[in-house]
């Protein structure tokens, strides 16, 4: 019974210690456009899971590090932006390797980690094509790339978000101005002026009376 029991609680460490190890497996990608895909791995060497001399890395891009570390058996990758930059790598904070790249829209790269456990030193290159695939799908996707807000890396490129399009209003036009209506005399001042000299002529030369001239007076001064 007691052998049992002691089985079972060893059988349900390793459980447990199998599901925290676990990693999202290798997915191979393909870049974004206007972007080139840059992965960075380190391979699982059955050498130093035996010394248990597994070594953590920082990744910084540009000077601008990544905040997850990067053990052995994991990569991450990046979308950059297709022009040069430097990628580095630090050992458990004290050794950095960096490496000047002049990265191609659409070009995918694979720089790997070489861990020199016998001589406890490492080096940084650029992987070939062929063999760093066979190596990265042995790994795991590390941890996330969580980003302080000042330390922004410029140099990735993230999917365009579609841009809803916003309708155009047209501005409203401005209200015309009233049109006044002007009223048009049909005889000026001096012109009436002129009649009512005429019509004072008639009176005095008699053919007017007074009150004839003063009626006509009034109607032409009321036109």
């Amino acid at each position: 019974m007691k052998n049992l029991l002691l089985k079972s609680t060893i059988l349900l460490i390793l459980l447990v210690f199998t599901a925290c190890s676990s990693k999202v497996a290798f997915a191979k990608q393909e870049p974004l456009q206007g972007a080139s895909l840059v992965y960075v791995y380190v391979p699982q060497f059955v050498s130093t899971g035996e010394n248990g001399n597994m070594g953590s890395y920082k990744i910084r891009i540009n000077n601008k590090r990544v905040e997850s570390k990067i053990f052995e058996g994991e990569y991450q990758v990046f979308n950059l932006k297709p022009e040069k930059i430097s990628i580095s790598v630090t050992k458990d904070g004290i050794e950095e390797r960096k490496l000047q790249m002049d990265f191609k829209e659409g070009e995918s790269y694979y720089l790997r980690v070489i861990n020199d456990v016998q001589n406890n030193n490492f080096s940084f290159v650029q992987a070939e094509k062929g063999v760093a695939l066979k190596e990265i799908a042995k790994t795991g996707l590390s941890g996330s790339r969580a980003i302080e807000l000042d330390n922004i890396i410029t140099e990735l490129v993230t999917p365009d978000e579609k841009q809803e399009s916003t309708p155009i209003v047209s501005a409203p036009l401005a209200p015309k101005p009233a049109v006044q209506k002007v009223q048009i005399e049909t005889l000026t001042t001096s012109s009436k002026m002129d009649e009512v000299k005429k019509a004072y002529q008639l009176k005095v030369d008699g053919i007017l009376s007074e009150d004839e001239f003063t009626k006509l007076k009034a109607e032409i001064l009321a036109k």
